[in-house]
């Protein structure tokens, strides 16, 4: 599998469910881009940033220990996901506690970074 590789981190990151021989990745160009933007405002690691329906952990992992990073989203293969990818990459599987699409997020955030799904 390739790894998402951003200004950030080097991740190797795996889909859910996970498959034999999965020719999809973790992670895709919207990603890449927003990280890639996100590192170019040089964010200091008191930023608070929060992220939303981040499908397999890709933003919010590779942000962990740069900035104050919390997750949010209504996915429970994200929300997976998100646990096998932090043990992947030798983090302990509640370094980003994902706050569910059903609790209010306590904010204030200085960067909101957003997947937008492909269909509405």
């Amino acid at each position: 599998m390739p790894l998402l590789e951003t200004p950030f981190a080097q991740l190797d990151l795996i889909r859910q469910p996970e498959q034999q021989n999965e020719p999809l990745q973790a992670f895709d160009a919207a990603d890449e881009y927003l990280l890639n933007y996100l590192a170019s405002e040089q964010p200091a690691s008191s930023t608070r940033v929060l992220v939303l329906n981040d499908s397999f952990g890709a933003l919010a992992i590779s942000l962990l220990g740069k900035v104050e990073v919390s997750s949010s989203g209504d996915s429970f293969l994200g929300f997976i996901g998100l646990e096998k990818n932090l043990l992947r990459n030798g983090q302990a599987f509640d370094a980003i506690r994902p706050i569910p699409a059903s609790e209010p997020l306590v904010g204030p955030f200085d960067r909101v970074l957003i997947r937008v799904p492909k269909t509405l």
